[in-house]
């Protein structure tokens, strides 16, 4: 087997490797230290250990203490759903790491703020795009059922008003918080 080239991202000169560039180059480390932090605003434990497999699988299915009533664990009325937006976010967090490490290869340019801001955008463009189909099947439920769908999506993508807030319609948060992109502002 033969050597492997030096990561063109960080000053370590590490081999290139997927798990190199996705979780243990600082920049990658930046990046993940950012979705750690929304991971505890949350409100999801904190005993979670940024590691090979959290990275590339995800863990973000848990439950929180403060579900609103008729929302606990995986299932709402019937209906099983995961908590979505932060193993959204983590895979795109993912996607975009790849896209800058290739950028940073053929142009050689790479920005790290850019990795959160568009997978901010992105994970929040996926949440409308289900509310939306939500809201398009609206005339042909059960409204009691229908109630179920909204309380559990809201649950999700409102909570703490990370990606949406929860208005007469869901408000969505398109620029992420400011102690998401800080992580970059060195």
């Amino acid at each position: 087997m033969g050597i492997l080239p030096t990561c063109k991202v960080c000053t370590e000169e590490a081999p290139e490797s997927p798990q190199h560039f996705l979780l243990e180059c600082p920049l990658a480390k930046r990046a993940w230290e950012a979705f750690y932090h929304i991971w505890q605003k949350w409100g999801a434990p904190n005993d979670i250990i940024l590691s090979w497999p959290f990275v590339l699988l995800g863990e973000a299915v848990f439950e929180r203490e403060d579900d609103p009533p008729g929302v606990q664990g995986y299932h709402v009325g019937g209906f099983s759903y995961i908590r979505q937006p932060l193993d959204i976010l983590r895979s795109f967090i993912l996607y975009f790491l790849w896209t800058e490490r290739c950028r940073k290869h053929f142009d050689n340019q790479y920005s790290s703020r850019k990795i959160l801001q568009q997978a901010w955008v992105a994970t929040v463009q996926v949440g409308m795009a289900t509310w939306k189909a939500i809201n398009s099947l609206r005339s042909s439920r059960d409204p009691s059922i229908q109630d179920k769908i909204d309380q559990a999506f809201k649950a999700e993508w409102c909570h703490l008003g990370i990606f949406g807030v929860d208005c007469v319609t869901i408000v969505w948060c398109f620029l992420p918080p400011l102690y998401f992109l800080d992580f970059f502002n060195v």
